[in-house]
């Protein structure tokens, strides 16, 4: 984080990023970027899926009901 406006320089850091990674040794630092950048992206899109899937279940939707929708 200490090179943050380095690797992302049009976007300001709110709070420290959290989520579940593992880096291994990439040849290049662009490459570890994109791979958060895809970790934070991927995190993000899970929860999106999460909260409407549990939305339609404590709305008395079932289950099968909220993967019958795509959720």
């Amino acid at each position: 984080m200490m090179k943050w406006k380095e690797y992302f320089p049009n976007k300001e850091l709110v709070q420290p990023p959290q989520f579940e990674a593992e880096v291994l040794c990439y040849p290049k630092p662009e490459i570890v970027c994109d791979y958060l950048s895809w970790r934070q992206a991927e995190c993000h899109n899970r929860n999106q899926y999460n909260t409407c899937f549990w939305i339609l279940v404590k709305s008395g939707k079932g289950e099968g009901e909220g993967e019958a929708h795509g959720y």
